[in-house]
């Protein structure tokens, strides 16, 4: 097995080149499309390689570098692939023993995820240093942000000749200032350059001298940088958990009201088992059953209970609804706070919807069991310079024209039908019951929203969301919103959606399936998918209709009939040439799914 200091992926090198021919041990290679042999070949399709192996000589001029050529020339310009790199990588383990691969190329969305982390995590945990550029139009960029590879990115509001920064971060591990490089060109030439593979190369020489003195990985490495050079200060950030620090096997929920209805309506979906629902006995709704309450004879059966006699032994933890416009039916929260207190006491666990922060004692916010899905400033990623994750996964969205109208039913009927496909689904859910069904995330932007964040970090954090579930190597991404896209008026500050903007923003659905109202109108249905394709160019497949409807606000909801919802199909199918489903069909998710099927095998 052949041994090298660095190994270079790149467009190839000139070993005729003036520049090069002080320095020996420069050896060169191609590696054939097969990606099964790899053969002698001392050109270069553009000059990038050979700048990139005399940038690195000049700092290492002892080492022995190979630069295996991973492109190809199509119409006079360079061209690789996913598959290429994968490719060469694996070569390299099987034929050579290498301290540092250097990676000049980028990929913005993997389609070979898992592949490409394979070989890369091998390839590190032998001992190989990885060092990979992220891209220069400042996209987060793979393998740059794998963990146990050295990511390095540039930043352009640096000045020249400011010295690296150390990031605390695992995405971007280096970032230098933006250098204008005199390079050694094709063809003899010297010309200035600059971009994120030159500062790569860099890092790769830097990266070979702490090896040559002991450093034995990417761990050693790192630790290296940061005694040598400046790490980003950031200040002391004491985060909420994104995620509760306690597992629940048995459960009952209170209060018996709207937000606690998706957790009974799909209790067989939790990830533990609901024992019993309760409520004050002011809801009148204590002793009636569940399926009376939400109107639907098909959902599981609970009889609810009176509060004031919960069975302590019966479970571990209390999910705890919205109480706090409780509070103020009852006129007062020390119930709640006596609830709480008890329950800790008694060392169960409390999973609540809303930040409680305004009716309990901050001490209580200490205790480990008690858990409320917030984000803060301090759950934000590093800045990386703004740059943003793009993903390969398909990005499937559930938005609408209001609230309350079945969105997260339908988000819940989405996600069974994938899983009994055998699909591997990532979700983000808006609606703080999101972690208790097993979704990766919850980004709790609904009533009473404990997102604290301002747009532009909403979109950050939600693009973070969407890279760290790509990492998973899911089939599909499933993620919903909340109440309306667009305004339906523009009489209030109130009816504006600002909330969902930075979320669909950050997210970036590829396609979305729209929940309608009987009322709706041509034009504001037009505005809405329209809003979509223009803002983050999401492609709506369908509509669902919800199969409720009110004659105005004043009065109860009463079902849509069947001549209506036909009536109203017809309408907006003959408008959109988009199909209308109601909510409430058998076979809603499974339609559903194969429309999402055919529209990707157009692509």
């Amino acid at each position: 097995m052949k041994d090298y200091d660095i190994i270079v992926l790149d467009t190839g090198v000139d070993l005729q080149h003036k520049e090069l021919s002080n320095y020996n041990n420069i050896y060169a290679e191609y590696l054939e499309i097969c990606g099964q042999k790899a053969v002698y070949d001392d050109s270069d399709i553009v000059g990038h390689g050979t700048a990139i192996v005399a940038r690195i000589k000049k700092m290492q001029p002892e080492a022995a570098i190979l630069c295996m050529r991973i492109f190809d020339s199509i119409d006079g310009k360079p061209v690789s692939s996913e598959r290429r790199l994968i490719d060469a990588l694996n070569y390299i383990e099987a034929n050579y023993s290498v301290k540092v691969i250097n990676i000049s190329s980028s990929i913005l969305a993997p389609t070979k995820m898992h592949e490409l982390q394979s070989i890369t995590k091998r390839l590190a945990a032998k001992g190989g240093v990885i060092v990979s550029a992220h891209d220069n139009a400042h996209s987060l960029s793979y393998p740059a942000s794998f963990e146990w590879v050295i990511g390095v990115a540039v930043d352009t509001q640096r000045l020249r000749g400011t010295n690296i920064i150390i990031a605390n971060d695992t995405v971007i591990n280096v970032i230098d200032s933006l250098h204008q490089f005199q390079v050694q060109w094709k063809n003899e030439k010297n010309i200035m350059q600059a971009g994120s593979s030159f500062s790569c190369a860099k890092i790769s020489a830097l990266s070979l001298s702490y090896i040559k003195n002991g450093a034995s990985n990417i761990q050693d490495v790192l630790q290296c940088f940061r005694q040598d050079y400046s790490s980003e200060t950031d200040s002391v950030r004491v985060a909420m958990p994104t995620t509760p620090r306690f597992e629940i096997q048995k459960a009952v929920a209170f209060p018996c009201n709207k937000e606690i209805h998706s957790v009974i309506r799909f209790s067989e979906n939790l990830t533990f088992e609901l024992v019993d629902v309760y409520d004050v006995r002011q809801s009148f709704r204590v002793g009636r059953s569940t399926r009376d309450i939400l109107s639907d004879d098909c959902v599981p059966e609970f009889f609810v209970k009176n509060i004031n006699e919960i069975k302590w032994d019966s479970f571990d933890t209390l999910i705890l609804g919205c109480v706090l416009d409780l509070c103020k039916l009852l006129g007062n929260s020390t119930w709640l706070t006596e609830l709480v207190e008890k329950a800790l006491n008694k060392n169960k666990n409390i999973y609540a919807f809303e930040d409680l922060s305004c009716v309990l004692d901050s001490s209580i916010f200490k205790n480990s069991r008690l858990f409320y899905p917030v984000i803060e400033r301090e759950n934000m990623p590093p800045a990386r310079g703004g740059r943003l994750a793009q993903s390969a996964v398909s990005i499937v969205g559930v938005y609408g024209t209001a609230s309350k109208q079945g969105k997260f039913t339908l988000q819940m009927k989405l996600r069974k039908e994938f899983q009994k496909m055998g699909c591997k689904v990532g979700q983000i859910g808006t609606e703080p019951s999101a972690l208790l069904f097993g979704m990766d995330y919850v980004f709790p932007m609904g009533f009473n929203s404990t997102v604290y964040l301002v747009e532009e970090q909403k979109i950050l954090y939600c693009n973070d969301l969407v890279r760290r579930i790509s990492e998973t190597n899911p089939d599909v991404i499933l993620v919903g919103s909340q109440r309306d896209t667009v305004p339906k008026n523009f009489e209030n500050v109130l009816h504006y959606c600002h909330g969902i903007y930075g979320f669909l923003q950050g997210v970036k659905p590829d396609f979305a399936f729209v929940t309608l109202s009987l009322t709706d109108t041509n034009e504001y249905i037009l505005r809405t998918i329209d809003f979509l394709a223009s803002l983050t160019e999401t492609k709506t497949l369908a509509f669902a209709l919800f199969p409720e409807t009110h004659e105005n606000e004043n009065n109860n909801a009463r079902p849509v009939t069947e001549g209506e919802f036909f009536a109203f199909k017809k309408r907006i199918e003959g408008e959109f040439n988009i199909p209308v489903f109601l909510l409430g069909e058998k076979f809603l998710a499974k339609n559903l799914i194969e429309i999402l099927a055919n529209e990707l095998r157009k692509t």
